[in-house]
């Protein structure tokens, strides 16, 4: 077990970033205070070397640059606001918009885009830090955010938030890594050959703009049915307005059950390796990359392709906040945002 935490370089306005190396056993991750973005994530691949499966740059300024959000922290909210607005106990706080008439992940300036403290944990763990001021990107109160990354010997990685307010705010956090399990650059045809298990039993359809439409919709004899194993690729293309719109599938599902649960399942024919979600939040957006083409070089040095990674962003349903029936993200002073996550990676033989 080991942690370590070094100098990477600096941002375009000239803070110093760090970069954390978590090892244990096999398995090895890396992250920086960048975003408190995650770099690298090595498992023991069928021939025993270790293999990066997950998709990122391979330097500093490409993340700034970057607009897919690689392995960031995304917040103070996840997924897209509706005309960057939101409205709390009767007040309408004008949020700063980033994609069109939208805010996307929390803004121009949100967590992704932030420098974050970093502490190192006992057992291979390391806590990053960040305060985010009243007024921040629109949003009402200031926000003390901790995030703890674990990684365990047996191929478990954890991720841990805990979030407090000093006024009635928003706070929807999501790790936004894009995996592909056969190697961060085996590219489209690799990715599209996984198979995924969700244990989900509708979506949540959205509009031409990937917002809600406020339906909460079956996913039973339709292209976003993934209670039984299929791949990515087999109904990624079919005849689906849903599909259409969104260039694929980038779409909130609706996760069974409550609390701490496993809720999916990835495996990669190529490589052997699987991993196993476990999350304590109600969704789950499947986003399959297909608008990763035209980004910043890969750590391989050449470009990824369209669809060349998943994300599985744990999360509130998309732009909950204007829709009855999707929950209630609001933080208020005296409580505590708790989320947990866990990716649990393995071979089959």
């Amino acid at each position: 077990m080991a942690v370590t935490i070094t100098p990477y370089g600096k941002t375009a306005d000239g803070l110093e970033v760090q970069q954390v190396v978590l090892e244990n056993g096999p398995y090895e991750l890396r992250a920086l205070t960048y975003g408190a973005t995650i770099t690298h994530l090595f498992v023991p691949g069928r021939d025993g070397q270790k293999l990066d499966v997950l998709l990122g740059y391979s330097r500093l300024q490409d993340y700034e640059k970057g607009t897919a959000y690689l392995g960031a922290l995304v917040g103070r909210n996840a997924n897209r606001i509706a005309d960057a607005s939101i409205t709390i106990d009767g007040t309408v706080w004008p949020l700063v918009a980033n994609e069109g008439t939208k805010q996307l992940h929390g803004g121009p300036g949100g967590f992704a885009r932030r420098v974050f403290e970093a502490k190192p944990e006992e057992d291979s763990a390391v806590r990053f830090i960040l305060n985010s001021a009243d007024g921040d990107q629109g949003y009402p109160g200031a926000v003390h955010l901790e995030a703890v990354y674990s990684l365990s010997a047996d191929g478990a990685v954890t991720l841990d938030y805990t979030a407090t307010t000093t006024k009635p705010t928003l706070v929807n956090i999501t790790n936004h890594s894009y995996f592909n399990l056969a190697g961060h650059d085996a590219g489209t045809d690799a990715l599209l050959n996984h198979t995924l298990w969700l244990d989900a039993p509708s979506f949540t359809p959205s509009d031409a703009a990937s917002i809600p439409i406020g339906e909460i919709r079956p996913v039973a004899g339709t292209a976003f049915d993934f209670t039984t194993p299929k791949t990515l690729g087999r109904d990624i293309e079919a005849d689906d307005l849903q599909l259409h719109q969104a260039g694929g599938y980038d779409h909130n599902w609706v996760l069974a059950g409550s609390g701490m649960r496993t809720v999916a399942r990835l495996t990669s024919p190529d490589s052997g390796v699987w991993m196993e979600m476990a999350t304590t939040q109600p969704g789950v957006q499947v986003y399959a990359g297909n608008y990763l083409a035209g980004g910043p070089d890969s750590k391989s040095g050449a470009p990824y392709e369209k669809r060349g990674g998943v994300a599985l962003e744990t999360q509130y349903f998309p732009d909950c906040i204007h829709h009855e029936g999707f929950g209630d993200p609001v933080l208020r002073p005296g409580q505590t945002y708790r989320q947990t996550t866990v990716y649990r990676f393995g071979r089959e033989d």
